[in-house]
This record gives C-alpha cells, sequence and structure tokens, in this order.
C-alpha cells in the first residue's frame, strides 16, 4: 500500500493500511449505489433492482481483497433501464483498480529505469500498461466529456503533459483521508466511461 509523506509518495507494506484503505473504497461504492438505487430509474420512476457484474480486478499490492469482486449494476424492473452506479474501485473498463491506474502513472513519470522497476513490480503492472496510461491521462483523458466541465475547476490550469500528478497536487495535502481517495472521488465520474483498459 503506498502512503503520502513530506517528499511524495512512498511505499509501506502495512496489510492492515491496504485492507482499512480498500474496505473503505468498497464502501463508498456500495453508499453510492444505494443512494442511485434508492432515486429509481431516471426514464420511468420505476424501482431498480441489482444485477451486479463479476469483475476479475486487479489490485497490486491488495489483489487478495479483490477475488470475488463484483461491479454493482442496476436494471429498472419496468422499463429494463440499466444504470451503473458511479465508482471509486473501478476506472472505466481497466482490469486494474482505480487506485493502481493512478499511483503508477505518478509514481513512474521521472523515475529512472531502475526505480520504475521496482514500482511496476510492486503493483504488476507492465512497462508497457504504464506507457498506456500515461498516454491516456495526457490524451483521452483530456478529451472526456467529464473533464470538460470539470477542468475549469482548476486555476491556474493544469499542466497537461504533468498528468496526472498535477491533478493530485491541486487536492490539499492536508485533506482527510487524503490525496489519493479524495482523487479517486473526482475521478469517479469517468469509472463508466466505454474508453480504455
Amino acid at each position: 500500500m503506498f502512503i503520502e509523506n513530506e517528499d511524495g509518495w512512498i511505499m509501506t507494506l502495512s496489510p492492515e493500511a491496504g485492507r482499512r484503505f480498500f474496505d473503505l473504497l468498497l464502501t463508498i461504492d456500495r453508499e453510492e449505489c444505494d443512494r442511485v438505487q434508492a432515486l429509481g430509474c431516471p426514464d420511468c420512476l420505476g424501482p431498480l433492482d441489482r444485477g451486479d457484474n463479476a469483475r476479475k480486478l486487479r489490485a497490486g499490492p491488495l489483489q487478495h481483497l479483490a477475488v470475488g469482486l463484483r461491479r454493482a449494476n442496476l436494471c429498472c424492473r419496468d422499463c429494463r433501464h440499466r444504470q451503473m452506479p458511479e465508482s471509486v474501485v473501478f476506472l472505466g473498463r481497466r482490469v486494474y483498480a482505480g487506485f493502481v491506474v493512478v499511483l503508477a502513472s505518478i509514481l513512474a513519470s521521472g523515475l529512472t529505469p531502475r526505480r520504475l522497476a521496482r514500482v511496476q513490480m510492486s503493483l504488476g503492472v507492465s512497462a508497457q500498461t504504464v506507457g498506456r496510461w500515461q498516454h491516456w491521462w495526457r490524451s483521452a483523458f483530456v478529451a472526456t466529456p467529464p473533464w470538460a466541465s470539470r477542468r475549469g475547476d482548476f486555476l491556474p490550469p493544469l499542466n497537461r503533459l504533468a498528468l496526472p500528478t498535477d491533478l493530485m497536487a491541486r487536492f490539499k495535502r492536508d485533506a482527510n483521508p487524503g490525496r489519493l481517495l479524495l482523487m479517486l472521488q473526482f475521478l469517479a465520474p469517468w469509472s463508466n466511461l466505454r474508453e480504455g483498459r
């Protein structure tokens, strides 16, 4: 699991801290699903039933916690409209957990090949995958509808070539429960986008 210090991100091997963090993410997702389900169908106001999908999620150092994980999915009992609540665990259709995508992309920026190899090994992500993610942040991410509606929230404007590091830096350092969680909550609208891996 990763924690933040004054110099940036460092790794700790505390399984208890990792489990608590992952449990927090799952709780946030469950609460969002309950909230959306209580609102009913946006088309006909009919009741929404759960029809969760099994997802094979790679979660790096927390992989053992992701076994048997299901992605919340709702379906209207009357008109059959399907709705997927936003998630802080999933980031689009990627097979990696959102926090792995964020951390690997940030940690890989500006690293020497040796340090990059250590980051990739600890997160279980190949160099090619991290490269694709870094490209996604700088090209496809900034072309998405959620980004078009949110980019104006950041002044001065974010440095596109420094994403996602510059984005993470905009969240308050002293905020509780931390920048990583704030970043994942910010990225929740991207959890339902169909592009990317």
